[in-house]
């Protein structure tokens, strides 16, 4: 991109545009078609004339057969290229004439896109025409000697829209795919309806997906049973009675593959050549269990729950007979929910293809960063079926990032990285699925929903614009592509948005933890949980307001105004959710590398780190609002703090409070951080406000090597007032290690759910289930006669690891004591299956004499998940804090 835009700037530059299409209002040149031209082709001729017309007010003419002397002509070669493949195309201009030349008529419009964008500056940013860009100018004109080349790196690009009607008309999304050089897949069932436009831009058609209940209905169960899967005994049909899918046909049986084998060999009588049909599993890893069935199933996928080799073994035997009468059939396969990896027990029929669907990847991080433990299992996935030389592409899960709401997120490099990834591993397709603009949406659909998906496009049109970019070379610098797209899209207010769009990248992909699958879009919300970056970001997007408003082009201030609605209802809302229910636990990161307490917190380990936000007080004037930001590091000597706000001011304190962490009734350690301290410290001012860093010795605050936890509060005070402070008129704690329970400090009170019929109020702490006979509340504690327990969010992972809890609490009456315990089930990332309760691991009993904080351990082995109950007797529970260390690799 960057060599094309020199070469655009140097011909500028030395006055060699000497072929004028267009001069003092008159064309200079035309379009020659040949009479048996293609309608791709002649779209292709429409489309040249049109923009031609967009950017000047004058049209080329389109003619066919007739050659006028004197005039610049622009042709089409239809052609068949080996250096080209079937979708390469070849632009080549002299002072006489310019023909774009491609081995299929959807090649030639390729070509001819690529050649408006570059030479007419055209750009396509998402459907609709307030995202296209059209230079407006009196003249047009082209460089004498023009030679390019294009062959797309990637042999499937598309994009799959979903939760519209299925009978949208699409246009605008489907125009703009072509534009940018996707592949367009368009339904079977809308020939008619859209013929004109699907055979201008030459859409390519597909069947099946969750296909098995159509291939073998469910009306067939009366009369044999036997075709349908046997579960628990029983054989049950494919869906319920409200049309939901519940299991799949015995996929061992000679009849059910009989049936698929004629209802594909249908599709592909009637559909058009090139069509491709996808083999997929209903919607449910509900399996059928007869013994033929089981005994494809090899010993390792057995355990794994994966049905892999049983459902390949299937596709492979269809596929096979369908290819009997279509021998070039483009005949699909999943990789899908349980057979998302390679089956073990038999290799898949060469000629498929593999559609690799990888939700519950991170989009946080790329495939690419080795450091995402998330996406460790989806590189995995990949490489099991490259092992089998296949076809594969990726099924991406863009549409479902968040839960709920918006998707303004910016992962544009993200994606960049994970093509160049896919190119390094010899995978060659790639299918983005979002929601269109123009798309229909159901009555019963919720405002906010259908808003969010008619928005969904637009939220991420960087993302898709980059991509359609690196489809056709990996090797381009996503910077350079953005900075071409950016200056055009924003116009004036660019210098603004790139800043801003810099920052809110940084924002997100600098946040701790991953976005997988339908997260919680309140997540979002953590990325604004750093010092100054939700000031600075509202900053940027006025500045671009303003800069925006002084654009003769009247699109960019709409565009502007978008980006800005976007983000406060996406990130600025979630972050004021996320500030009132975070369960202001932090994460403190494990050290192994020294620490330089200078206030500049540049080392990596701090980088790696979340902030932990706090509260905010309304004080009276002169006093500012005021904000504070604090997070943690450890190692086995020392507790590494970093403690930052905004709006300094004079005659500000900061305090910084501890209680002894062996008995929380001793005196509080409290200290100003402006003062002596009997610990090492820095302060750093900066322009956004002010950062100490401070180095605690553990001995200092009595905090041993098996905590879980480090307690501790912190004050910011403006006139000796608190205007702002880590944990409201207490003591909180901070993880050492990955924290391991959702609101371990018990700061969020919800509604007791309807099952919890014991207790005396109806609050109770939020994620928190209890069995026993109830609760008492008191002051900043719950008395509790029963047991609490929690699913914890972490597992043992990959290499197993240590589980540390923390129990703040004290004796309620006699005979007091506390004793914590696990109850766990085996499970590997993405296994879906219901959790059993197979094995228990008991804490040690231990009577509570005292206030205090009560220590254990607990080991975790590999992939192991769970409760953690809490039981005990005649004790006051103020907070309860799980961290966990997983075991470094192996070398």
């Amino acid at each position: 991109m960057k060599k094309i835009i020199f070469i655009v700037a140097i011909a500028a530059f030395f006055n060699i545009f000497a072929v004028d299409l267009v001069k003092n209002r008159q064309a200079n040149a035309f379009i020659l078609l040949e009479k048996n031209a293609p309608a791709p082709v002649r779209f292709a001729a429409s489309e040249i004339s049109a923009y031609t017309e967009k950017i000047t007010g004058i049209p080329l003419p389109v003619l066919e057969g007739k050659n006028p002397v004197g005039k610049y002509m622009i042709s089409f070669d239809l052609k068949p290229d080996s250096g080209l493949g079937t979708e390469g195309y070849r632009i080549k201009g002299t002072k006489e004439s310019l023909t774009i030349t491609g081995g299929s008529a959807r090649a030639v419009l390729y070509g001819t896109y690529a050649f408006i964008e570059e030479f007419f500056g055209v750009r396509w940013f998402a459907p609709g025409e307030l995202y296209e860009h059209v230079p407006i100018q009196k003249e047009l004109c082209l460089p004498e000697n023009i030679e390019r080349m294009a062959k797309p790196e990637f042999s499937v690009r598309n994009m799959g829209f979903v939760r519209c009607n299925w009978y949208s008309d699409l246009s605008d999304s489907w125009k703009f795919l072509v534009r940018n050089r996707w592949q367009v897949k368009g339904n079977l069932n809308l020939r008619k309806k859209f013929s004109e436009l699907y055979n201008n831009i030459d859409v390519s058609f597909s069947g099946g997906g969750h296909c098995l209940a159509s291939l073998v209905s469910d009306s067939l169960f009366e009369k044999h049973p036997e075709y349908f899967a046997l579960v628990k005994g029983k054989r049950i049909r494919q869906r319920d009675e409200r049309g939901r899918a519940v299991s799949q046909p015995c996929t061992t049986h000679p009849e059910v593959i009989n049936l698929a084998v004629k209802g594909i060999t249908e599709f592909f009588d009637k559909a058009p050549r090139g069509s491709s049909y996808l083999i997929g599993n209903n919607d449910i890893p509900t399996w059928c269990e007869c013994e033929r069935c089981i005994a494809l199933d090899t010993p390792e996928e057995r355990k794994k729950g994966y049905v892999s080799t049983r459902f390949y073994t299937f596709i492979n035997t269809v596929a096979k007979e369908v290819w009997k009468k279509h021998p070039d059939a483009k005949i699909l396969g999943w990789g899908y929910q349980n057979y998302r990896f390679a089956p073990k027990g038999i290799k898949p029929a060469p000629g498929l293809r593999i559609n690799l669907c990888d939700h519950q990847r991170c989009y946080r991080h790329s495939l690419l960063n080795m450091e995402c433990k998330e996406n460790e299992k989806i590189r995995e996935m990949f490489l099991s079926w490259r092992a089998y030389q296949l076809p594969v592409s990726e099924r991406g899960y863009q549409e479902s990032l968040l839960r709920n709401g918006y998707f303004y997120l910016p992962i544009e490099y993200v994606i960049a990285e994970d093509l160049r990834y896919f190119k390094q591993i010899g995978v060659d397709g790639y299918r983005f699925i979002t929601s269109p603009p123009d798309g229909v949406y159901r009555k019963s659909l919720p405002l906010k929903e259908a808003d969010a998906a008619r928005n969904a496009m637009y939220c991420l049109w960087p993302s898709i614009y980059i991509c359609g970019k690196m489809f056709w070379d990996t090797s381009l610098d996503p910077e350079a592509v953005w900075e071409d797209a950016g200056s055009r899209f924003y116009g004036r207010a660019w210098p603004a948005m790139k800043e801003y769009r810099k920052l809110l990248r940084e924002a997100y992909t600098e946040t701790s933890g991953h976005i997988v699958t339908s997260n919680s879009p309140v997540d979002i919300g953590r990325s604004l949980q750093k010092p100054g970056v939700e000031k600075r970001l509202i900053a940027l997007l006025k500045k671009a307001e303003r800069l925006a408003a002084d654009d003769p082009d009247k699109k960019v201030a709409k565009r502007v105004a978008l980006e800005k609605k976007y983000f406060m209802e996406t990130w600025i809302a979630n972050a004021r959710i996320f500030e009132k229910t975070q369960s202001k636990v932090c994460e403190a990161i494990r050290t192994s590398k020294p620490i330089v307490i200078d206030g500049i917190l540049n080392e990596k380990e701090w980088q790696k780190t979340q902030y932990i936000t706090g509260f905010s007080r309304n004080v009276a004037p002169p006093a500012v609002p005021a904000d504070l930001f604090a997070k943690a590091l450890f190692d086995q000597e020392f507790i590494y703090l970093s403690v930052t706000g905004t709006n300094p001011v004079e005659n500000e304190k900061w305090i910084i409070t501890f209680p002894d962490h062996n008995r929380l009734n001793a005196p509080l350690k409290t200290f100003d951080l402006d003062g002596k301290t009997p610990f090492v410290k820095a302060m750093k001012k900066r322009d956004s406000g002010i950062c100490y860093e401070l180095k605690i010795p553990r001995r200092l605050i009595r905090l041993s090597e098996n905590s879980a936890a480090l307690f501790l509060n912190i004050r910011r005070l403006q006139h000796n007032q608190v205007c702002a402070e880590l944990y409201p008129n207490s003591i909180g704690g901070i993880a050492l290690g990955k924290e391991s329970l959702r609101n371990g400090n018990f700061s969020m009170l919800k509604p007791k759910p309807m099952k919890m019929k014991n207790g005396e109020k109806e609050l109770f702490p939020a994620y928190w289930s209890l069995a026993g006979k109830g609760w008492k509340a008191g002051k900043e504690c719950f008395e509790i006669y029963g047991t609490m327990y929690q699913f914890l969010t972490v597992s043992g992972g990959k290499n197993g690891g240590v589980l540390k809890v923390d129990v703040r609490c004290s004796p309620a009456g006699k005979s007091a004591f506390i004793q914590p315990y696990l109850s766990l089930d085996r499970k590997t990332s993405g296994d879906r299956g219901k959790f059993i309760h197979s094995f228990r691991k008991n804490g040690d009993k231990t009577v509570i004499k005292t206030n205090g904080i009560y220590h254990f351990t607990f080991k975790l082995e590999p992939y192991e998940t769970g409760y953690i109950y809490l039981r005990g007797k005649n004790f006051s529970i103020a907070g309860i804090i799980a961290a966990f260390e997983e075991n470094k690799e192996k070398q």
